[in-house]
């Protein structure tokens, strides 16, 4: 399998359900209006990820849920090209190594990188999924940091695979020391890995007020 091979992205999201997302982002805005936005972001990542998947033969996106028993419809409108998963059980990080061992334990597998991402950033576009993919021809590991200290990319290949390396087992999820523990263990286990430029996740209302306003921005500019 050549290192050169086109990567696997893997969108991990929850079921668009009332009160159940973007529940920070609620306390401010009312449960219905995070809906909405939820709804708006994770499309919004969807269509990102379709453009990455169709400018380039041979990559892939699936969407693993984390509620595979409740069936709400999702707007995609070439649902042929995005498969549907099903998360694992635990924590973020639980989920994230059961997509990696998954990915690379696969027989039929036609890559060999893995790009996880979540449905809250709406900064993740095609390019920087495109840079993202080609950091893993010379690191190991590739993170998009998020301005809160975490991450909202990970991207790995083989040789990151074999080197045994766990970055999620015991890390502070969804508080701002996770990047610092990531590079530590990264660090610690000698793995090779590089950073992109830091993104901004929508998780509060200032978050999405800058969002908004810089889309306002580039569609005036558009005209």
């Amino acid at each position: 399998m050549a290192a050169e091979s086109p990567a696997q992205l893997v969108i991990l999201a929850k079921r668009p359900r009332l009160g159940a997302v973007k529940t920070r982002l609620a306390a401010e805005t009312g449960a219905v209006e995070a809906l909405a936005i939820y709804q708006q972001l994770l499309q919004l990542q969807i269509d990102h990820a379709r453009a990455y998947v169709k400018a380039v033969p041979g990559r892939s996106a699936r969407i693993d849920w984390d509620r595979p028993e409740v069936q709400t419809p999702r707007t995609v409108a070439e649902p042929g090209w995005l498969a549907d998963g099903v998360q694992g059980m635990g924590s973020i990080g639980d989920r994230m190594a059961l997509v990696i061992s998954q990915f690379f334990c696969s027989s039929i597998r036609q890559s060999d990188r893995l790009m996880i991402v979540g449905s809250d950033c709406p900064y993740l576009t095609e390019q920087i999924l495109t840079a993202a993919e080609a950091a893993l021809d010379t690191a190991d590991c590739v993170l998009v940091p998020a301005l809160d200290g975490g991450y909202v990319l990970i991207g790995v290949n083989g040789r990151f695979a074999k080197s045994g390396c766990d970055v999620f087992e015991g890390m502070p999820w969804s508080q701002p020391e996770l990047l610092k523990a990531t590079r530590a263990r990264l660090q610690w286990s000698n793995v090779v890995w590089t950073e992109l430029p830091p993104l901004e996740d929508i998780d509060e209302l200032p978050a999405l007020q800058r969002w908004q306003a810089s889309a306002a921005r580039d569609e005036t500019s558009a005209f």
